[in-house]
């Protein structure tokens, strides 16, 4: 295997556009919390061995990770909506 070669998860583009609201959110770290929405959108249509791929590459803390993939109803509300 080529050192060069890239992992498919760098990739993945979520089904649908999606974009940032103005407003402000809960979240303080813009980057992680986008991060985690892609991460759920990906286990939507990947899969959860996918999603933890995704959000571990993009250095997304372990308890994050497991929070929102394993426990949804433990996750704050979403910042992402889709664009029509």
């Amino acid at each position: 295997m080529s050192q060069y070669r890239r992992d498919r998860s760098e990739y993945w583009i979520p089904p649908q556009k999606a974009t940032l609201p103005e407003a402000a959110t809960s979240r303080p770290d813009l980057e992680t919390a986008t991060n985690v929405e892609l991460g759920i959108m990906m286990q939507e249509t990947a899969g959860t061995q996918r999603a933890t791929e995704f959000l571990k590459k993009k250095m997304v803390p372990v308890d994050v990770t497991m929070r929102v993939l394993l426990r949804p109803s433990e996750r704050r509300k979403p910042r992402v909506t889709a664009r029509k």
